[in-house]
C-alpha cells in the first residue's frame, strides 16, 4: 500500500472517531436536559383479584337507572363525556368527568362484555385508554390545552389524573380484549401519582384548588385500589399517605413510622370534606395491606417467606389500630345535621364527601350502614332533576361530574373489594 493511500486511511479514521465523539457528547447534554425518569410503580399484568360486593346488592332504583340513561346519553362521540356545564353545553370531552362517569357505569353492573351499557363502556374506556397515552407521553402529567374543568379549580390541577387511575385501576379483570391495554395505562398513571407526593402525603401541584383535601383523597384511593390489581410500590408512599389521612380526621398532627406530619387545613373550612376524605382511605390502605398480608400467608410454610409475613402483619397491625378512633369520629359526626350540610347546598365537594363515607360504612355495615344508606336515597332522589341528571349548586355544578358522583353514593353497597378480604372481614350484617 502506498503511503498516500495509508495517510488517506489514517486520516479517515480519525474524523469518524471525531464524528462519533460528537454524536456522544451531544447524546450525553441531551441526557443531561432529560434526566431518565425513576420508576415509581410497577403493574404485574397478571396479578388481578378476584373482586366481589361485602353483601349482596339491594336492587337498583329509578333513580339509579335514570341516571345511568342520562350517563349513556351524554356521552360524546369520540366516547368521553363533557363538563356539561350550563355555560359551555357543547364541551367537548374532559378525561377527569369521563373517567368518573366510566367508574359509575362499571359501578352499575355495566363492563365492555355485560350490562345494557357495554357499548357505551368500550367506547369510554377506549377513549380514557387513549386520553392517558397522550397526557403520559413525557416525564409529567400534560395538563389540558383548553379552558381548564371546574375540578381543577375546585379540586386540583391534577385531578383528572387521579381519576383515571382510579378508574384505571377498577377496570383491571373486567376490560376485555383492552385488558393489557389498561394494565399499562395503568402503570403509567400510577408512576405519575407516586411523582407528585410529597414527604407528608400530599399531592404536589394540587394547592390552587379550593378544596385540595379532596383531590388527595382520590389519589390516595386510586393508589390503594391499584394496589389489589398488580400495582406496586415502596411502602412509603402508602404510610405517608396513610398519616396524612389520619391527620386529616383527628386534625392534629400524626406522628406514623417517624413521620410527623402537620394536620390538613386543604378543606375550604368544610369539616365534612376532611372528614370523609380521612376515614375513606385509612380503611383503603389498611385493606390494601390487609388483603396482601392474606396473599403473602399463603406461602406462609416457605421459610424464606416467614420473615416476610411477620413485617406484613405488623404492618397491618399498625394501620388497623387505628380503625376504631376513625370510626368514632366519622360516626359522631353523621349525628351532626351541619356536617352533613357541608357548604349548606349540594355541590360536586358534597357528593365527593358522600361517596367517601358510603366506602367506609358499607365496610362496617349494620345499623350505621343502613341508616346512612335510606338517608342518601331520600336526600338524592329529591335532588334528582327530571332528565335523570344531578346538579351542583355551588362550586362544581357541570352535571356530568355531579350525576356520576351521585350515582356513585346511591350504588355504595356495590363497591367492590377482594374476595378474600371480604371473607375475613366478616362486617355486622
Amino acid at each position: 500500500m502506498s503511503r498516500i493511500r495509508v495517510f488517506l486511511l489514517v486520516g479517515f479514521v480519525m474524523l469518524f472517531s471525531i464524528v462519533l465523539v460528537g454524536i456522544s457528547l451531544d447524546r450525553s447534554v441531551g441526557m443531561q436536559d432529560k434526566p431518565a425518569q425513576t420508576k415509581l410503580a410497577e403493574v404485574d399484568f397478571y396479578d388481578i383479584a378476584d373482586m366481589t360486593t361485602v353483601r349482596p346488592p339491594k336492587p337498583m332504583s329509578p333513580a339509579v337507572k335514570n341516571g345511568l340513561a342520562w350517563l349513556a346519553k351524554r356521552q360524546n362521540p369520540d366516547g368521553g363525556w363533557p363538563e356539561d356545564n350550563s355555560s359551555q353545553p357543547l364541551a367537548k370531552s374532559e378525561l377527569g368527568c369521563s373517567a368518573l362517569s366510566l367508574l359509575a357505569l362499571l359501578r352499575g353492573e355495566n363492563s365492555v362484555r355485560q350490562g345494557p351499557y357495554r357499548d357505551t363502556v368500550r367506547k369510554g374506556l377506549s377513549y380514557l385508554i387513549q386520553a392517558v397515552a397522550d397526557r403520559s407521553r413525557g416525564p409529567r402529567w400534560v395538563r389540558t390545552t383548553s379552558a381548564p374543568a371546574q375540578i381543577h379549580g375546585k379540586l386540583g390541577s391534577y385531578a383528572d389524573l387521579f381519576l383515571a387511575n382510579l378508574t384505571l385501576a377498577e377496570f383491571r379483570g373486567k376490560a376485555g380484549a383492552q385488558e393489557h391495554a389498561v394494565a399499562v395505562c395503568l402503570e403509567k398513571t400510577m408512576n405519575q401519582v407516586l411523582s407528585l407526593q410529597t414527604a407528608e402525603g400530599r399531592y404536589r401541584g394540587n394547592e390552587g384548588g379550593w378544596a385540595p383535601v379532596l383531590a388527595m383523597g382520590l389519589a390516595t384511593k386510586g393508589i390503594a385500589r391499584a394496589r389489589f390489581q398488580g400495582a406496586r410500590y415502596e411502602h412509603i408512599f402508602a404510610e405517608r399517605a396513610f398519616a396524612y389521612s389520619l391527620s386529616s380526621v383527628l386534625d392534629r398532627p400524626v406522628a406514623l413510622n417517624g413521620l410527623n406530619l402537620v394536620r390538613a387545613r386543604e378543606d375550604a373550612g368544610v369539616v365534612l370534606y376532611r372528614i370523609s376524605q380521612g376515614a375513606t382511605n385509612v380503611f383503603d390502605l389498611a385493606n390494601a395491606y390487609r388483603y396482601e398480608l392474606l396473599r403473602i400467608r399463603l406461602f406462609a410454610d416457605d421459610p424464606l417467606e416467614r420473615a416476610n409475613v411477620k413485617v406484613a402483619a405488623q404492618r397491618v397491625e399498625k394501620l388497623v389500630a387505628h380503625f376504631d378512633q376513625v370510626q368514632r369520629e366519622l360516626l359522631e359526626k353523621l349525628r351532626d345535621p351541619q356536617f352533613l350540610r357541608g357548604v349548606g347546598t349540594i355541590g360536586g365537594e358534597e357528593l365527593l364527601s358522600y361517596w367517601n363515607v358510603s366506602e367506609v360504612l358499607v365496610l362496617l355495615g349494620g345499623e350505621d350502614w343502613e341508616k346512612w344508606d335510606g338517608t342518601m336515597e331520600q336526600m338524592l332522589r329529591r335532588a334528582q332533576n327530571a332528565d335523570g341528571s344531578w346538579s351542583g349548586q355551588h362550586c362544581i355544578t357541570g352535571k356530568t361530574f355531579c350525576t356520576a358522583a351521585a350515582l356513585l353514593v346511591l350504588l355504595g353497597d356495590r363497591t367492590p373489594f377482594p374476595k378474600e378480604l371480604v371473607q375475613h372481614l366478616q362486617p355486622r350484617r
